[in-house]
């Protein structure tokens, strides 16, 4: 099976999460988040949950890295942020990470056959890779009993049960043939996300077939590197991308960097950036497409400056 063949306002994302009620007495370097002691815990919350920092210029980040029952019992400081103050603070769940949400207002599934459905969804479904209790595929969780491997890219995917006149989410390492709960004979791939090295997925949002999605080292296939022929390196991507979202940065030891080519073949490429200062080397997002391969390449147009890469989305 493909992406997707049919839908209307398809948005696939991270769970926001349930937790409510933690603050903070925290402590500041500057305007900075030194420290975050608990002041309330709250409930709802689960290891991994992030939380953005009100305050300030609402710019930092703790992650739950111990509950107690479901309250906040101990956070790490993701995103230390500023414009803050000495005091308690509250916080908002941004995400939970073993979670993701899929709305629509109708999508397209099919059989085994190739039959297709037009299907009304009129709430949000929900999926959780976190269950300890699976046997087997079961709707809305994983199609396979065992817990999913780290450092890789698990696919979202829709089903139709008929007879029940359900739809619901599965999440499985098949972008392909998903296994299927009992009575649910149609199914259709909405999208992809990855699940990092820490068995945490990553942030992302998806409008219909566009992925935005933020940073993970994983996602990196080119750091610092200065080539001065097509090197090829593999497109960190999920299958079924048509096409991958680069942020890319040029930096030089001097004041001005040389330019870099960027290519889906050695003689298939575009110039990227070139002759800038160093104190402006971010750069406008490039959109190449996915060949075959699966395999980009780049080289340095000059004698200066080093490329790093960055996937920042890709399109299905």
């Amino acid at each position: 099976m493909a992406f997707i063949s049919g839908y209307s306002n398809l948005a696939v994302k991270n769970n926001a999460g349930a937790g409510t009620g933690a603050t903070f007495n925290i402590t500041i370097s500057g305007t900075a988040i030194a420290t975050a002691p608990m002041s309330a815990g709250g409930s709802g919350y689960i290891v991994g949950d992030q939380l953005r920092v009100t305050g300030g210029n609402n710019d930092a980040i703790l992650t739950v890295a111990t509950v107690t029952g479901t309250a906040v019992a101990s956070v790490t400081i993701t995103a230390s942020g500023s414009g803050y103050s000495t005091g308690v603070v509250a916080t908002s769940s941004i995400y939970t990470p073993y979670k993701v949400d899929m709305t629509a207002d109708w999508i397209v599934v099919e059989d085994g056959s190739g039959n297709t459905l037009r299907v009304p969804m009129t709430t949000t479904v929900t999926m959780d890779k976190s269950s300890t209790t699976q046997t087997s595929t079961l709707p809305n969780y994983r199609d396979q009993a065992a817990t999913f491997p780290v450092s890789t890219w698990i696919y979202i995917w829709a089903i139709y049960n008929p007879a029940a006149n359900t739809i619901a989410g599965l999440l499985s390492l098949s972008p392909n043939a998903p296994t299927l709960p009992s009575g649910y004979t149609h199914a259709a791939l909405a999208g992809a996300v990855y699940n990092d090295s820490s068995g945490n997925f990553i942030t992302f949002r998806q409008t219909n077939n566009l992925v935005w999605c933020g940073f993970s080292a994983a996602l990196r296939p080119i750091s610092y590197q200065s080539a001065t022929v097509f090197t090829a390196f593999s497109v960190p991507v999920p299958e079924k991308a048509t096409s991958v979202l680069y942020g890319f940065t040029i930096t030089s030891a001097s004041t001005t960097a040389d330019g870099f080519f960027l290519g889906i073949e050695t003689n298939i490429f575009t110039a990227i950036g070139g002759g800038l200062d160093i104190s402006k080397s971010l750069h406008t997002p490039v959109e190449v497409p996915v060949n075959a391969s699966r395999q980009h390449y780049y080289k340095l147009n000059g004698s200066t400056g080093a490329l790093t890469l960055d996937v920042i989305g890709w399109r299905f």
